[in-house]
């Protein structure tokens, strides 16, 4: 492996871990808004919890990386707002749905290793 890639994992992998959470935790609380808006405050004020957590957590992983490298890995709450609204709103993933999650997966390990 190029010692370049090797040492961008290096210098980003605990930003990236957390930005992943961070996206993570991004999705479920817009699921969370999501499943509140038919009258289920709780539901909103713990999505809107979850979403100052994320802020917190990106913030937090930033110390540990480049803007550049770490901030694509947070397109992947779309990825898991993709999975959550299948799993839990029985929404259908169709195949376009499919080819995004390849392309972000894609575009996010690309930059992620091209600091």
């Amino acid at each position: 492996m190029n010692t370049k890639v090797v040492d961008s994992i290096k210098n980003n992998y605990k930003g990236i871990i957390l930005v992943l959470f961070a996206s993570f935790l991004s999705a479920s609380a817009q699921l969370l808004w999501k499943i509140g808006v038919d009258g289920g405050f709780f539901y909103i004020i713990f999505g809107f919890i979850l979403y100052a957590l994320t802020a917190l957590i990106t913030i937090a992983a930033y110390r540990f990386g480049s803007l550049s490298v770490l901030h694509p890995f947070f397109s992947f709450a779309y990825i898991f707002a993709l999975l959550f609204s299948h799993f839990f709103l029985n929404e259908f993933i169709n195949i376009f749905g499919i080819l995004g999650v390849v392309f972000i997966i894609s575009g996010s390990i690309l930059l992620g290793i091209g600091d």
